[in-house]
């Protein structure tokens, strides 16, 4: 699924670009946006509606696909 450049900017305005769940600027990875639920775990395969995406840090955005605890 991609994000079109609109909705990657108004996702990253919404958060002030910050990490929606730490609300840190990022690490080393960088801000990623995260499709809530996840693809792989029978998210939409077409548009996410903007309340279903997230601006999340590499380590949150790892915690929320339960690679990581928090």
């Amino acid at each position: 699924m991609k994000i079109d450049r609109k909705q990657r900017e108004r996702i990253k305005g919404r958060a002030h670009e910050l990490c929606e769940d730490c609300r840190g600027p990022g690490d080393w990875r960088g801000l990623a946006i995260h499709h809530e639920p996840p693809i792989g775990m029978g998210g939409l395969k077409r548009a996410y509606p903007d309340e279903q995406l997230f601006l999340l840090c590499g380590r949150c955005h790892s915690a929320r696909h339960g690679v990581i605890e928090r």
